[in-house]
């Protein structure tokens, strides 16, 4: 994977520090660190990194929140992480539909900031290829949807309930007859009642993945080919 450029917006001196160490460990480099909005905003206007690792509390009166909708509303359309000192369900539903790419709880372990800085940057790349769709035959008729809007499909007895960014569907296939439909690399079956869109993982472990902030069981029987997947996702 080429090298990324990170902007640390963080007002933890030893907390940046740290993740400094972990980025340029991995290869990647940190083009500044910022502890407040108004450091943030003139590196961001002195650089152009591919991702800004963003903490909720920063220092001074504006806050992370602010820097996210700066970025938001910005031509420079950089996607950001979340940094959280702890998993705060509210915080992360409301920093994921506001745009952010991913979250990292403290502390902080390599592993999990390799992974999950690196899903982002890949998922965002893939997220500017050829668009592909899916027709779907549901109660309310044929819905054409775009394969990188799926985020997950969960069985329910009978049914699969299709989980995209914007809506839910509820369709009446098995997991074979969907993934034959699909027919797409990105997506894999990680447990008897799951199909993930690989693209879509935010952080992982060797039982479980969270995508869209929710925690998803991988089993046994699936554990090696998606870990193999995804460690080809970040050569």
């Amino acid at each position: 994977m080429k090298n990324i450029n990170a902007l640390i917006v963080e007002d933890e001196l030893l907390i940046a520090e740290t993740i400094k160490l972990y980025l340029e460990e991995r290869g990647h480099n940190v083009v500044g660190m910022a502890i407040s909005y108004e450091e943030a905003i003139q590196l961001l206007k002195e650089t152009t990194p591919d991702i800004v690792l963003l903490d909720i509390r920063l220092y001074g009166q504006k806050s992370g929140i602010d820097v996210a909708n700066h970025l938001l509303n910005s031509d420079q359309s950089i996607p950001y992480i979340i940094v959280s000192s702890q998993y705060d369900s509210k915080i992360i539903e409301d920093a994921m539909h506001a745009g952010a790419v991913g979250y990292i709880t403290k502390p902080i372990s390599k592993e999990s900031l390799w992974s999950t800085v690196e899903l982002a940057v890949l998922k965002l790349e893939d997220s500017i290829t050829k668009e592909t769709f899916i027709d779907l035959k549901t109660g309310q008729g044929i819905q054409r949807i775009k394969l990188n809007e799926i985020i997950y499909i969960k069985s329910d007895h009978v049914y699969i309930e299709v989980v995209c960014t914007t809506a839910k569907y509820l369709c009446r296939y098995t997991f074979t007859k969907i993934m034959d439909k699909i027919n797409h690399p990105n997506f894999l079956q990680c447990h008897r009642s799951y199909i993930i869109n690989i693209k879509k993982i935010q952080k992982y472990a060797s039982s479980k993945i969270w995508i869209n902030g929710e925690e998803i069981p991988v089993s046994a029987k699936y554990k090696e080919t998606l870990s193999n997947r995804i460690k080809e996702m970040l050569v």
